[in-house]
C-alpha cells in the first residue's frame, strides 16, 4: 500500500514535461552558439562597466565623507586621529588613577607651579601647595603696592597743578617756582 503505481496518463505528462525542457535546453545552446564569442564579449564589457560605475560611485561616496568635515573644519589626518586616541587613553588612565585633569574648577584660580629643579625628591603636596599661597599672596602684596604708588603720584600731580593754578590766580612766584620743582 506505501507504493504508489503511476498511471498511463500521468506518465505521459511527465514525458512531455521533460521533452519540452529538452527542446528549451537545446535551443538555448544554439542561441549561444550562434552568438559564440560575441555575446560574451558583451557580457564581459557590460559586466566591467558595471565594476567601473561602482568604484566611481564608492570614490565618491568617499569624497563626501571626506568633504563634509573639511566643511565643518573638523577633517583629522590618520595621524592626527592615532594622536587623539593616545591622548584620549592617556587621560583616561589618569582619570582612573585619580588625578583631576583638566582646567581649574568653579571659583578655583589656576595655580602656576614653579618647580626648583636644583632641588630633589619628591615634596610633600601641601607643603608645594602653601608655598604656592604663599607666591601668589606675594604677588597680590607687590600689585597692591604699585597701585598705591601709582595712586600717590597721581594724587600729588593733581595737587601740584591745583597749587600752580591757584598760583597763577595769586600771581606769586615762590608758590609757582615750589610747585613745579
Amino acid at each position: 500500500m506505501g507504493v504508489k503505481e503511476e498511471t498511463p496518463a500521468l506518465g505521459a505528462l511527465q514525458k512531455q514535461q521533460e521533452e519540452f525542457r529538452a527542446r528549451q535546453e537545446d535551443e538555448e545552446g544554439a542561441i549561444a552558439k550562434e552568438k559564440g564569442p560575441i555575446g560574451e564579449e558583451e557580457r564581459c564589457e557590460a559586466d566591467e562597466e558595471k565594476k567601473r560605475e561602482a568604484r566611481a560611485l564608492k570614490k565618491q561616496k568617499e569624497k563626501e565623507k571626506i568633504e563634509q568635515p573639511k566643511k565643518k573644519g573638523k577633517f583629522m589626518t590618520r595621524a592626527q586621529k592615532e594622536k587623539k586616541a593616545r591622548n584620549e587613553m592617556k587621560f583616561k588612565q589618569l582619570m582612573v588613577a585619580g588625578l583631576v585633569v583638566g582646567g581649574a574648577q568653579q571659583g578655583e584660580e589656576k595655580k602656576v607651579a614653579y618647580v626648583n629643579k636644583k632641588k630633589g625628591g619628591r615634596r610633600n603636596p601641601q607643603d608645594v601647595q602653601a608655598e604656592e599661597e604663599a607666591e601668589m599672596e606675594g604677588a597680590a602684596a607687590r600689585t597692591r603696592a604699585e597701585a598705591e604708588k601709582k595712586l600717590n603720584e597721581a594724587a600729588e600731580k593733581i595737587e601740584r597743578e591745583r597749587l600752580a593754578a591757584e598760583a597763577a590766580k595769586n600771581g606769586s612766584g615762590w608758590l609757582r617756582r615750589r610747585c613745579q620743582g
